[in-house]
């Protein structure tokens, strides 16, 4: 950990200067041929009876994007069948987007709710890491963010200015200091509490702010800066959505949600 503390800023600060970004980022191959059965299959049209975009993905994407928004979204459909409210129209922002891939679910979850062109925004820290085949995460997500009609920024949540939104999403976020310098971050990107307080002042007023998190001990922390962030205001409710289980797809973790209302 001592080699990442020293060395993650200085590589951090060369990516963000650099901003590497080169164009002609695309799906090589569109068009997914996946025959799930039994039990899995009747989720699978769960979803798509739920959310109708979903059986144009087969077509569009490639195996790997196809299996991520499914199991995104399966996730997404379990916060919304936990409040009532599986449809979930208004603005949306993701913060922590990596490559902003899974757009697609969130998009899938404005149509249905009949609000398809609804504001859907996405903003990363570290836009600049560079893949395997020689593109960004700006590149990747630049070609999701104009598939979906949706907006992606690099910066830091904390500074950026962003506007509010109906619905607001952290996946995953660094809840402890480990994680957060294995993925290349610096030490001072450790900041949960600030991001969490950020996250929900970005929410709108009778709005929600969705949490996954990933085993328990995450999830425990993650309940623990909630309760802390809800000792400030009076104004939010905190719901413990449990574990997510994904039925069509797999995870390497255990998912669990929260949800805090806004009044």
């Amino acid at each position: 950990m001592l080699l990442h503390r020293l060395l993650n800023p200085l590589f951090f600060k060369l990516r963000s200067r650099i901003r590497w970004s080169r164009s002609g980022y695309r799906i090589v191959h569109p068009g997914v041929s996946i025959s799930y059965t039994g039990e899995v299959r009747n989720r699978f049209n769960q979803l798509c009876t739920a959310y109708p975009t979903v059986q144009t993905w087969a077509r569009e994407m490639d195996e790997a994007l196809f299996r991520r928004n499914v199991l995104v979204l399966d996730w997404l459909d379990q916060f919304g069948r936990r409040v009532g409210e599986i449809h979930r129209p208004g603005s949306w922002l993701d913060i922590g987007s990596k490559n902003f891939d899974y757009a697609y679910a969130f998009r899938a979850i404005q149509a249905a709710g009949g609000d398809a062109h609804a504001s859907l925004s996405g903003v990363e820290l570290d836009g600049y890491r560079v893949y395997r085949d020689g593109y960004s995460r700006y590149d990747h997500a630049m070609y999701h963010a104009a598939r979906t009609e949706s907006t992606y920024m690099v910066d830091d949540v904390l500074e950026a200015k962003l506007l509010s939104a109906r619905t607001v999403t952290l996946l995953f976020p660094f809840v402890f200091a480990e994680p957060l310098l294995l993925w290349g971050l610096s030490p001072g990107a450790y900041r949960p509490q600030d991001i969490y307080d950020r996250a929900l002042a970005l929410t709108e007023s009778g709005g929600e702010l969705r949490i996954a998190n990933q085993g328990e001990r995450e999830a425990a922390e993650s309940y623990a800066l909630l309760q802390r962030c809800c000792k400030c205001s009076d104004e939010l409710e905190i719901i413990e959505v449990g574990k997510l289980i994904c039925q069509v797809e797999t995870y390497p973790a255990d998912v669990y949600g929260f949800i805090v209302r806004k009044k």
